[in-house]
């Protein structure tokens, strides 16, 4: 249907309502003006009056508030009824809703493949990026034969982000090594407005070298951030991964120009700045180290406080502080949970003049809840040696538990260890601190997330 027609519908639906004795008579433009102006409930009002009209640009609308609301059973409906007067539109609508709910279910995934192919069916080349996630998602499902020139078309029509979309759909069918000249191509038109195409070509210079040389990556960066047309979270993050601990080969010097490149207006580069001169010390003396951690804490970076903190604990660069450490891991810990894990340390081992276990406990516990499999493992053996702190076997076999469940290897050889030699009695009982503590991990996820947390 087209807007013209739309438009018309709606103003005889208006007519319709005046002629009833409508007092508020229903107007697309005026909920489109509520909408922009924040008012979304007077909006969906006008929205759902239309709707029961059979007005389809409405049915949407009305759908894409209710989907906002966390009604998707109502938002369903009205999608279906949408696509029942005839706007293509609410396929691709409707089959992002299954996908956003599909959560490991084939039977809802199918729904959301077949809502995604009838609308491409219908010519809407947006849902390409949509059906490519629920592949790589649900590998069982059949493909749609369509998927290839569904992405071309878009290319067609000038959309740079396609380019990476076909490089993705190209790794998804195994091709990447008998593509890899296309993709590089591909990816380097894609550049300017694709980040990901930066380290997926890093990657491939590295493997294949006649293609090209990640420094060239760096330069191309550089001279997007001198005309300003880089986020200073792009060079950020692709910094990071030059130095990411799966690389086979790092190369902290990439890294650390990239990173001067931008502190200036990112301070969260300073903490990784400084972080790579203490792990690379030929690429800043201590005092430049220093120098860094005070411009970061200066601008408010917690990261730099962490790594501050983390220094004077170590002793390597700079002599052993247990009252500094303490600070700075204390001012940290709100924004970066592993300060937490160090600060339990420090209590249990007496570093600030004798052993606090309450405090040791209570931050190891904060550490765990915020991630920290290895602060599990330390509440573990805290727990089994009984230094300090009363022999608990049971929280000792609860926190292994969830130290190996989180991926932990050395809490899986503890969790045996301690498996051999208590009841079955204590087992359960260390099961339920377990399970007590992955509410409380629960709870402190979405506190964290509410608070605006940083990663």
């Amino acid at each position: 249907m087209s807007e013209r027609s739309l438009r018309s519908l709606t103003g005889l639906v208006a007519l319709v309502l005046l002629l009833g004795g409508c007092a508020n008579v229903a107007d697309m433009e005026m909920a489109d003006r509520a909408m922009a102006a924040g008012s979304a409930d007077e909006a969906a009002k006008h929205y759902r009056t239309l709707a029961k009209f059979g007005v389809p640009e409405a049915q949407i609308k009305l759908a894409d508030y209710l989907v906002e609301r966390g009604q998707w059973q109502a938002a369903e409906q009205w999608y279906l009824a949408a696509e029942k007067s005839g706007d293509n539109r609410a396929w691709g609508r409707l089959g992002q809703l299954y996908q956003r709910h599909a959560q490991g279910r084939l039977t809802v995934a199918e729904a959301a493949a077949r809502q995604f192919e009838q609308a491409a069916a219908l010519g809407d080349d947006s849902v390409a990026d949509n059906l490519l996630e629920l592949y790589l998602d649900f590998p069982s499902l059949p493909r749609y034969a369509g998927l290839g020139p569904l992405i071309e078309q878009r290319m067609n029509r000038g959309d740079a982000g396609s380019r990476y979309l076909l490089v993705r759909y190209y790794q998804f069918n195994g091709q990447e090594q008998a593509r890899r000249k296309d993709i590089v191509r591909l990816c380097r038109e894609a550049l300017d407005v694709v980040y990901d195409c930066y380290p997926l070509l890093a990657d491939l210079f590295e493997r294949y070298p006649d293609l090209g040389q990640p420094a060239d990556l760096q330069q191309h960066m550089q001279a997007r951030w001198q005309q300003q047309q880089l986020e200073a979270s792009d060079a950020w993050k692709f910094a990071r991964w030059f130095i990411a601990s799966e690389r086979t080969t790092p190369q902290p010097q990439i890294s650390m120009q990239l990173l001067k490149m931008i502190d200036q207006e990112y301070p969260r580069a300073l903490s990784l700045e400084a972080d790579l001169m203490r792990k690379n010390p030929a690429l800043g003396n201590t005092a430049e180290l220093l120098s860094v951690l005070q411009r970061g804490r200066e601008q408010g970076s917690a990261e730099a406080e962490y790594m501050t903190g983390l220094i004077y604990f170590e002793g390597r660069l700079v002599a052993a502080d247990p009252k500094m450490a303490e600070q700075h891991l204390l001012e940290a810990s709100d924004e970066v949970p592993q300060a937490h894990f160090y600060l339990g340390r420090m209590y249990r081992l007496g570093y600030l003049g004798r052993a606090n276990p309450q405090k040791a406990v209570q931050h190891y516990l904060l550490a765990g809840r915020r991630g920290s499999a290895k602060a599990y493992f330390e509440l573990s053996r805290y727990f089994l040696d009984g230094v300090g702190i009363g022999r608990n076997m049971t929280y000792a076999y609860g926190f292994a538990q969830l130290s190996s469940e989180a991926g932990y290897q050395r809490a899986t050889t503890l969790l045996h260890e301690i498996s051999g030699g208590i009841s079955g009695d204590i087992v359960v009982e260390g099961q339920k601190v377990a399970e007590r503590e992955k509410q409380a991990m629960q709870t402190s996820v979405l506190l964290q997330t509410a608070n605006g947390g940083q990663e």
